[in-house]
């Protein structure tokens, strides 16, 4: 074996099980031995913005999405480092090769793979991304300084991207999430219109298109723009999606009834029944609303969002004790949700335990320093505190 490697972190997303354990064998063989395997979209690019990976090699055929496409979601996505990618399948590539180099792959490989092949393609795949002043590096720097907030640089390193590649779908969306990141909505509106313009609008492009349509508070827009989003892309994969980026928003409704839509075609994801469970509240229906929480743990595990959800819903109906049972057990799934410690506290103050209440509102703050409502009810509570 030439190449060394041992510490290579990798993550394969596959749905077929005969292809999983073909590639298995080939990376063991090469001494590769940290190895993960996932067979859903959904999950790997969750997996995949929470974890550091080396290389990400990604059947055609994986749940929800097929492998080309999930490839342009994690590349485009700004939550998703740009890890090193290989594409292979069992049937011809889904593109041509020079499509695939824009998004930094060296080749397609159709199964079955001959080790000598793998070696060289991860090799040179892994060469592309880490050496010094290639496209690709500077697609991870690009990103790099998106997910960690320095927007102007991200601004600076897109806009030389955008120029070196003539202006290619990577590098705009790219510029475009780095724009809406340094509070420069107008330019990325600019940014957005070309790419529609262009023809070449992806699912990635068209969710940034609606999350700034939404942000804008222009629910219309946004809902037209994942209307037709879905209309050409329905699979689970991106009605998930939808659904969880109306939800951000607060468009709950419109959530609700993407969700029943996609339940419609058979499809079965968490995102679903956190928006109809949150619509159910706005509805009044909260004994309809803790029975979706109760299958949703049940199909998907717990969440915060869904204790949250249980909470308010006990809340509603004046069961107190059983409300801060459930906002306790959501802090201790994600001890940095501000909304749940605004939601206990307010708990307390109805039980008359205004120094526990006070408490909360605390750690509220800390985390929110913005949250307007958080901050008066702590004056509020401390006020009466000291009176």
């Amino acid at each position: 074996m030439s190449n060394d490697y041992s510490n290579t972190k990798v993550l394969v997303v596959t749905s077929v099980r005969n292809h999983a354990k073909a590639i298995l064998v080939g990376l063991k063989n090469l001494g590769l031995q940290k190895v993960s395997i996932r067979e859903s979209g959904l999950e790997a690019l969750s997996i995949l913005a929470s974890e550091s990976w080396d290389l990400v090699i990604c059947d055609q055929e994986m749940k929800q999405i097929n492998g080309w496409l999930f490839i342009k979601e994690f590349k485009l996505s700004e939550k998703v480092p740009n890890i090193p990618a290989i594409l292979l399948g069992r049937n011809d590539a889904p593109v041509e090769e020079e499509v695939l180099k824009r998004f930094g792959l060296i080749k397609y490989l159709k199964l079955p793979v001959r080790p000598s092949e793998l070696d060289f393609l991860i090799h040179s795949t892994l060469s592309l991304a880490n050496t010094s002043g290639t496209i690709e590096n500077k697609y991870t720097q690009a990103k790099d300084s998106l997910i960690q907030h320095n927007s102007e640089e991200a601004v600076e390193l897109y806009s030389e991207l955008q120029t070196l590649t003539k202006g290619s779908l990577r590098s705009n969306v790219g510029l475009a999430q780095a724009y809406i990141q340094n509070q420069e909505d107008d330019r990325a509106h600019e940014v957005l219109e070309t790419i529609a313009n262009s023809g070449e609008n992806t699912p990635a492009s068209m969710m940034l298109s609606a999350r700034m349509s939404l942000k804008r508070g222009n629910k219309d827009a946004g809902v037209k723009v994942i209307e037709t989003l879905l209309k050409a892309h329905g699979n689970e994969f991106y009605y998930s999606r939808c659904v969880g980026l109306l939800n951000q928003h607060n468009f709950y409704d419109e959530s609700k009834t993407i969700a029943l839509a996609g339940r419609e075609l058979g499809f079965d994801a968490a995102e679903f029944y956190s928006a109809i469970s949150r619509a159910l509240v706005g509805e009044g229906a909260y004994d309809r609303a803790l029975q979706e929480i109760k299958e949703a743990e049940e199909k998907f595990g717990e969440s915060a969002e869904q204790f949250n959800l249980k909470g308010v819903c006990h809340r509603k109906t004046s069961n107190l004790d059983e409300a801060i049972e459930a906002y306790e057990h959501a802090l201790r799934l994600n001890p940095e949700n501000h909304k749940v410690y605004f939601n206990i506290a307010i708990c307390f103050i109805e039980l008359g335990q205004l120094s526990e209440a006070a408490r909360q509102l605390e750690n509220c703050v800390r985390l929110r320093p913005d949250f307007e409502r958080a901050r008066d009810k702590l004056a509020e509570v401390k006020g009466r505190l000291a009176s």
